[in-house]
């Protein structure tokens, strides 16, 4: 820029001592006449020496005014500069300060120069935050208003937020309808959907649930444990709702739109045949576990096994004695096994079962059974030994053996003397003198 300068003035200046030279040699003078009609005579020289001044004095003179003009500029722009880079240094200040928990300071360094900042939406986000910490919810949605008003563009990101933050509050009807609204918008939202997934949860909305998983899952957007809960979550309250209004047909509908894979894994079907149970039909139940005990071992399916009522209880226990033949020492199976002698009255053999099962593996319900059934056959005191040991595991979480007095033990004792033989009229104990 310099050597541009002095480069236009050293040619200006040649050319004007060429120009003088010129006119000195062919010109003596210049006649100059006013505006009145009078005629001046002045020397050529001079005329061109004051053109060049003037010439000089009008171009230094712009020049001046452009670099005024750009001073005026340049201090505007770093007036700007210094409030951006306060801004930025704020909105830095005013997160670290949310984070810390630090409200009160957070909200003053984020609203700092706000009206110079470079992303506005992400102040009045982060106050967002601050009001939502303070549970002053009002003013929350009134800052993410100004957010979205501020920069229209972020609308997405400011109304995930605010999804984010209504569910924390338990907001679900809010976070629910802004979720929908954003999703018919973007519905490649996969954040979205799974926010939503996370209201559908706490809501109990099953069914809706149950529809978004399979996408979620292909995606991965949610972890495999959070997928198993929500699934088994969703599962069980679609079966079970279907299973308390009698619909019998609604309920296997829903049973075969599971995929394959789904319908075999073992805490699936369990919660089927416990629905079916609850519907009342326990026929079906019975087949459907007896196939999955079959082709795959699960205790939890064997417990049930035992708790329902079965077509043919003989056949019953015959498959569940076959199982001892390879389980013989699982609790839960013998506690099935003592179920379903109890249910055909076979009395010492569910004896036997009961007292083998908990001695493994203490079970509350299958205390307060084996209770009940000493007591129905008699053998209070064993009865009262079970209801105390039960009443312990219940109470402390301590596993302690069971032990029960033999029936020889508890049977009452029998008169030897025969009841038709009664001594001599004439014996006396008296007389008696204890010699053979």
């Amino acid at each position: 820029m310099i050597i541009s300068l002095i480069i236009f003035i050293a040619v200006v200046l040649i050319a004007s001592i060429w120009l003088i030279s010129y006119v000195a040699d062919n010109y003596s003078s210049v006649i100059i006449a006013s505006s009145g009609g009078q005629l001046s005579e002045i020397s050529a020289i001079k005329f061109m020496a004051g053109i060049l001044i003037a010439f000089f004095i009008f171009y230094f003179g712009l020049r001046l005014i452009q670099h005024f003009i750009k001073l005026t500029r340049y201090a505007s722009q770093f007036r700007l500069n210094s409030k951006l880079t306060k801004s930025r240094q704020g909105l830095f200040q005013g997160y670290l300060s949310l984070i810390e928990g630090n409200t009160m300071n957070a909200k003053n360094n984020l609203l700092k120069h706000i009206d110079v900042a470079e992303n506005p939406a992400l102040h009045y986000l982060g106050t967002a935050r601050v009001a939502h910490m303070m549970e002053d919810f009002d003013e929350r949605d009134v800052q993410l208003k100004l957010a979205n008003e501020s920069q229209p563009d972020a609308h997405k990101a400011i109304a995930i937020s605010q999804a984010e933050m209504q569910i924390y509050a338990n907001q679900l009807e809010q976070a629910r309808a802004g979720l929908i609204t954003l999703l018919e918008e973007k519905p490649k939202s996969l954040y979205a959907q799974k926010l939503l997934s996370k209201v559908f949860y706490k809501q109990e909305d099953w069914a809706n649930l149950a529809t978004l998983l399979p996408e979620l899952a292909k995606k991965g957007v949610i972890n495999e444990s959070t997928f198993k809960e929500y699934e088994d979550a969703s599962l069980k309250g679609i079966f079970q709702m279907y299973a308390h209004e009698d619909s019998l047909d609604r309920l296997y509908a829903a049973w075969k739109k599971i995929p394959a894979k789904t319908r075999r894994q073992p805490q699936t079907s369990l919660k089927y045949c416990e629905a079916l149970i609850v519907a009342g039909d326990t026929s079906r139940a019975s087949k459907l576990l007896l196939k999955r005990i079959n082709s795959s071992w699960d205790e939890s399916l064997v417990n049930l096994y035992g708790k329902i009522t079965h077509d043919d209880s003989n056949q019953a226990i015959k498959h569940a004695e076959v199982w001892l033949t390879e389980h013989d020492n699982c609790p839960t199976l013998l506690l099935t096994l003592a179920r379903l002698y109890r249910g055909q009255k076979l009395w010492g053999k569910a004896r036997n079962f009961y007292l083998s099962s908990l001695n493994q593996s203490p079970n509350k319900n299958g205390y307060l059974e084996f209770a009940e059934l000493l007591a129905e056959t008699g053998e209070h005191s064993n009865a009262e030994t079970c209801y105390q040991v039960g009443l312990s595991y219940c109470v402390y979480h301590k596993a302690q053996a069971l032990k029960l007095q033999s029936r020889l033990e508890i049977e009452p004792k029998l008169d030897v003397t025969p009841s038709h033989i009664s001594p001599p009229e004439d014996f006396a104990v008296d007389n008696y003198s204890g010699q053979g």
